[in-house]
């Protein structure tokens, strides 16, 4: 039951039972966050308002009433938002540092309780690294992304109702193409673009295998033995049936030998030149 319920727990609940007291400051965040993103619309309602104002009295601009209030409120609302979007961040970031500094906190006790082999195998370097890109990553989604997250999810549902505000009839209109863009983007990233993207990925790696065949091809019997036996990434089955048979490259692969070796033939051309302009230089130099 223990490792059912276990299995059940979200990363973020994981996270939050580091933060001990201070998840409530993780929690206040996120609403802050979403309350920043309502806020923040609000301008819009009172640009609507100072814009409909000045079209009912137009051309009598001189009758328009309360243009400053609308956009003292427009102004006074923006700032508002900023001031509650930072009140966000300051209570994710105490969150966030106290989660950092008890996961560090944690992980150094239980490697402590470790064999002493154990960091001599591992390198005491390498563990801490570990811990602190852990920790610090921990850092990063808590303190900034998840309340980035909660803006993003309050945002569109702020401006479908804002629309509905101005005109309910123009709002439905507005989103209708919304909707439509959801199909289209569920049909266009469904099973059959998963399925593409296999074909893709496979495709890439067939190419990459035959490139790497053609070049090791060059290689003698011993060298492909070795590449074989310490280097995973010739272990793909059609790079490793051509080095283990020796048969020539065919294909594509045959294109990518003729390659490599050209580079090859160049490249040791250059060398024998530079080696011969030297050898002409010094002989000049001793001969003055």
């Amino acid at each position: 039951m223990a490792k059912q319920k276990e299995k059940k727990q979200t990363p973020v609940s994981r996270l939050m039972e580091y933060a001990g007291s201070f998840q409530y400051l993780a929690v206040a965040s996120w609403v802050l966050a979403a309350v920043s993103a309502f806020v923040a619309l609000v301008p819009f309602y009172f640009i609507w308002r100072l814009i409909k104002e000045v079209l009912r009295v137009a051309p009598d601009y001189g009758a328009a009433q309360n243009l400053s209030t609308y956009g003292w409120s427009a102004v006074g609302f923006a700032i508002l938002s900023m001031l509650i979007y930072i009140g966000a961040l300051i209570c994710s970031h105490l969150a966030a540092f106290r989660v950092q500094a008890n996961m560090r906190s944690r992980l150094m006790r239980h490697i402590l309780s470790l064999p002493i082999g154990f960091m001599d195998d591992e390198g005491s370097g390498k563990i801490r690294k570990i811990v602190n890109e852990s920790s610090a990553a921990t850092e990063t989604y808590l303190a900034h992304q998840l309340p980035d997250k909660y803006v993003a999810t309050a945002t569109p549902v702020g401006l479908a109702a804002l629309l509905l505000v101005f005109d309910w009839k123009l709002g439905l209109l507005c989103l209708i193409p919304v909707v439509v863009a959801f199909l289209v983007m569920g049909a266009m990233m469904g099973e059959n673009m998963k399925k593409k993207m296999e074909e893709y990925q496979n495709a890439l790696e067939e190419m990459s295998g035959e490139a790497l065949a053609g070049v090791l091809s060059t290689c003698g019997p011993a060298v492909r033995t070795a590449l074989l036996e310490h280097v995973p990434e010739v272990r793909h089955p059609a790079i490793e049936r051509r080095l283990r048979s020796g048969e020539p490259p065919t294909g594509q692969a045959a294109a990518y030998r003729e390659d490599f070796l050209r580079c090859v033939r160049q490249l040791q051309a250059e060398r024998m030149q530079a080696d011969l302009d030297a050898a002409k230089a010094a002989e000049r130099r001793a001969g003055a």
